[in-house]
C-alpha cells in the first residue's frame, strides 16, 4: 500500500501545482496567506482590507474550487 502510494504521489504533486497555477492573483493570495501563513480570517482580513467573515467564506469557496478542480485536472493526468 505504502508503495503503491509513493508511485503516485508525483500525480497528486502535478495535480496541485496545475491548480495552484491557475489561481488568479487574489486567489493565490489568499491560499498563500490562509494555507502557508497559516494566518486567521482576522489576519487575512486586515491584510486584505476585508471582513474576517469575507475571508472565511472566500476560504470556503478556495476549497471547493480546489476539489473540483484538483479532481478534474489528476483524472487528466491519471489517464492521460
Amino acid at each position: 500500500m505504502i508503495t503503491e502510494l509513493s508511485r503516485s504521489m508525483p500525480i497528486y504533486r502535478q495535480a496541485n501545482q496545475k491548480f495552484i497555477s491557475q489561481l488568479s492573483e487574489e486567489e493565490y493570495a489568499l491560499y498563500e496567506l490562509k494555507y502557508i501563513k497559516k494566518l486567521s480570517n482576522q489576519e487575512i482580513g486586515e491584510i486584505l482590507g476585508i471582513k474576517p467573515n469575507t475571508a472565511a467564506v472566500r476560504c470556503r469557496r478556495l476549497i471547493d474550487k480546489f476539489k473540483k478542480d484538483f479532481l478534474f485536472v489528476l483524472s487528466l493526468l491519471v489517464f492521460r
